[in-house]
């Protein structure tokens, strides 16, 4: 997980009392700093790496803490203003920062008013009262910033730092994050190719090349006995029906080495070809149980090498903790619900424990060495996000709709399933808003109501977002 720089700089007016005799602020200056700056900052510190630039008064002080912030190459900058900022002391704090994320904590000593409170007290709580004054400076400098009010123990401000922190993660380590790539594009799939220079240069991630000999070697160099440990394992856990021996030992050798090969090469998620694989030789069958072991250890993949639909699924697992790559398999029309399934490739940790995941023949055809190991099992009901990043005339585009995944046994399809209701839409209507909005036809279920944070996310790396 991506460690954030988190600036933090409290600021006010150094000569306030000189223009508004206000005894109580002067004497709460004079002994020192109120006890919950340091709460604040305490409360940052449980986030990140707190850079403090203690208390900016004046253009000098701030254009001190600035140098330390640009010095720091800080990752967003909290910014508590204590009492009435003047415009020169906020300009210079944030000169050379306008591609950081700015926060004004909107807080104060006091929650309430006091009824009995004077002068002093008001002023030496109103942090309110240069919020609009910060904004319209910022507004005209064209600078997005956010204003969260509360303090640091209030439940609504502590889940929404938590979410705003998560989806500033995310966006450092999408700058980080390398894309595996076995093979190529499914034939005639057009909306799963992309332009690695402008992926790079508008989302962040790299893509990394894996030849198909790099893949064949870390299969073969997988010692011995840790197939053995791993076949006891599929057989103590697993009834397995119609497949041999060598099937299950091969699926096994696959994730071992697979699992060596990602480690190996920093790899965050994969986008892969398994028919090229199912053909190779020393391969000789579809990987679907690695990509599922996988995806339960949180190295997800995408098949058919759609790199864009990993990179969602990579964002998915950083933002919700949680991926499912699939694709519309059927229709309901009756009970109005979608099924979805695709292959292997999704995380057994999310089946619903009603009924038992099943160890199957994959439903890819036979390959060099047989058919491989499988599964077969339905995702666990709850609120769900349907999530796809796709190619767009303006560059690239996030699209989400809300979904209920259904509480529906499997069918005997030998691939992990979804069964789901638009949430927001009528059925015929939810399938016709996800059509036009550009969806492809590959996506990623995530389960939670995390539609909100992708499309912060999406704002903030500046790339078009749609919540159908």
């Amino acid at each position: 997980m991506e460690v954030l720089k988190i600036g933090f700089i409290i600021t006010g007016m150094e000569k306030f009392d000189e223009i508004l005799p206000a005894p109580d602020v002067k004497e709460d200056s004079n002994a020192g700093p109120p006890e919950y700056f340091g709460e604040l900052e305490s409360f940052l510190k449980n986030h990140g790496d707190v850079i403090y630039g203690g208390y900016a008064g004046s253009y000098k002080t701030a254009m001190a803490a600035n140098a330390l912030f640009r010095k720091e190459v800080i990752d967003v900058l909290v910014i508590h203003e204590y009492t009435f900022t003047q415009g020169s002391t906020l300009t210079a704090l944030i000169e050379g920062l306008e591609s950081v994320p700015f926060i004004f904590w909107n807080t104060q000593e006091s929650p309430a008013i006091d009824a009995n409170a004077d002068i002093g007290v008001i002023f030496s709580n109103n942090s309110v009262c240069t919020i609009p004054h910060a904004g319209n400076i910022l507004f005209q400098r064209r600078k997005d910033f956010q204003v969260f009010t509360g303090t640091h123990n209030c439940p609504k401000i502590t889940r929404r730092f938590e979410d705003y922190f998560t989806i500033l993660r995310a966006a450092k380590h999408l700058r980080k994050m390398r894309i595996g790539s076995i093979g190529n594009q499914y034939p005639g799939m057009i909306t799963c190719s992309v332009n690695e220079a402008s992926l790079r240069d508008l989302i962040g991630p790299s893509v990394d090349h894996i030849t198909m000999q790099d893949t064949v070697d870390a299969i073969k160099n997988v010692p011995e006995t840790e197939i053995d440990k791993e076949v006891k394992l599929i057989k103590d856990t697993y009834e397995i029906n119609n497949l041999n021996e060598e099937e299950i030992r091969q699926s096994a050798k696959i994730y071992l080495g697979m699992k060596t090969l990602l480690e190996s090469r920093d790899i965050d998620a994969l986008a892969d070809i398994c028919n090229l694989m199912i053909l190779e030789k020393e391969i000789g069958l579809a990987p679907c149980y690695a990509m599922t072991k996988l995806a339960n250890e949180g190295m997800h993949s995408a098949c058919e090498c759609d790199i864009l639909v990993a990179v969602a699924i990579a964002i998915a697992n950083d933002v919700a903790g949680n991926a499912w790559f699939t694709e519309f398999y059927m229709m309901d029309m009756e009970k109005e619900t979608i099924f979805c399934g695709h292959c292997g490739y999704a995380p057994s940790g999310n089946a619903n424990p009603k009924y038992p995941v099943k160890a199957v023949p994959t439903t890819c055809y036979p390959g060099a060495l047989g058919m491989g190991l499988a599964f077969e099992f339905i995702a666990k009901p709850g609120r769900a996000v349907l999530l796809s990043l796709v190619n767009a005339p303006c560059g690239y585009k996030m699209i989400a709709t809300e979904i209920d995944v259904q509480d529906t046994p499997p069918i005997p399809a030998n691939c992990p399933q979804v069964v789901f209701k638009f949430r927001n839409h009528e059925f015929a209507d939810g399938i016709e808003s996800f059509a036009k909005s550009g969806a492809s036809h590959h996506m990623v279920l995530v389960y939670g109501d995390y539609a909100g944070q992708f499309g912060a996310l999406a704002d903030l790396i500046g790339i078009d977002f749609e919540l159908v």
